[in-house]
């Protein structure tokens, strides 16, 4: 595929908390540099805090590093990197707790950016809003769970449809009921 195939990086914020794990953009140098020395913060659910909290930047951010060193190096990349497959990620503390971490992973080529990891994932900080639900939604479980899966990979038609049953047998429980 040629850099011209992919949609444009969205904002760090959206790109790190909504873009499901292996969607790739396409390659461009400004807002690549953007995403690797983003600071945050990011409104995010910790798992370990078990509620929403806000994440900052754990460590320098590559601009820092460069100015750091910069007179010493002058620089980091050389004209012939740009053919090389460069990995990256970006990781965060939560502001309740610094033990308590959010990582993300990218994968840059010639033609496309990659987030190809991230921890928490999306079906975890999803599965926290549903948490309060679970006693109307006991015997949705695995459906529940599926949906999560589904809107994490990015899927929301397939997620759609689980839901939709969800609701559909929540609603045929509780007319059975009043029977």
């Amino acid at each position: 595929m040629t850099n011209n195939d992919f949609p444009a990086i969205p904002e760090p914020n959206e790109f790190l908390l909504e873009t499901p794990v292996h969607s790739r953009f396409k390659n461009d140098s400004t807002k690549i540099w953007e995403l690797k020395n983003f600071k945050g913060p990011l409104d995010s659910y910790c798992i370990e805090c078990g509620e929403q909290s806000i994440f900052n930047r754990f460590g320098p951010t590559p601009s820092q590093l460069i100015a750091g060193i910069a007179p010493v190096y002058g620089g980091f990349h050389s004209p012939h990197d740009e053919d090389k497959v460069q990995t990256f990620s970006i990781e965060f503390t939560c502001s309740r707790n610094e033990d308590h971490r959010a990582m993300f992973h990218f994968r840059v080529d010639r033609n496309s950016i990659c987030k190809f990891g991230e921890f928490p994932s999306r079906a975890e900080r999803f599965s926290a809003g549903v948490r309060k639900y679970r006693e109307i939604l006991a015997h949705e479980q695995i459906s529940l769970q599926l949906a999560q899966e589904l809107y994490a990979q990015g899927i929301g038609a397939g997620s759609f449809v689980y839901l939709r049953r969800i609701f559909e047998n929540v609603i045929v429980a509780k007319v059975a009921a009043r029977n």
